[in-house]
């Protein structure tokens, strides 16, 4: 009889002991999914580009902030637009495309595509973009741009 006791006791204190964590877990996990999950990233690297008019091909410098918000799946980058994260949504790589308009002083001027990804563990990235100034054959330009990226993590909100 003392073991049927003692056996009974020990469910009691366990039963107690997991009515008191659970509910604790639950506002805990709640709490987290709540939370967004942001990282923002100041890059810098070059930029390439090509024209298909001219002046032609290039190469300039290119300081970027780049925030990544993870709750929201998008990456926003001074594109004038957010991207959307497509895979890789994990701790080592973003991917991450998307289109947008472009519009030049307060008037629609064309369109832009972005894609790229980003290494987290590296932190390094690369994003090209397409942009379609104009709609006359004659006037149009296409211009091709691609970044190479080194980025250092400004702050991770987890």
């Amino acid at each position: 009889m003392t073991r049927g006791r003692n056996v009974r006791r020990e469910i009691i204190i366990a039963a107690t002991a997991l009515m008191t964590v659970l509910p604790m877990a639950t506002q805990s996990a709640a709490a987290q999914a709540a939370s967004p999950q942001i990282v923002n990233l100041s890059c810098n690297g070059t930029k390439t580009w090509q024209v298909d008019k001219p002046p032609g091909n290039g190469t300039d410098s290119d300081k970027r902030g780049i925030i990544i918000n993870l709750t929201d799946g998008t990456v926003a980058g001074g594109f004038g637009f957010v991207a959307h994260i497509t895979g890789g949504t994990n701790d080592t790589i973003i991917e991450f495309s998307g289109t947008g308009l472009i519009s030049l002083y307060g008037e629609p001027a064309g369109t832009m595509s972005v894609w790229g990804g980003i290494d987290l563990v590296n932190r390094a990235g690369t994003v090209f973009t397409t942009s379609e100034l104009g709609t006359d054959p004659k006037t149009k330009l296409t211009v091709n741009d691609a970044y190479n990226y080194t980025c250092k993590v400004t702050n991770r909100q987890f």
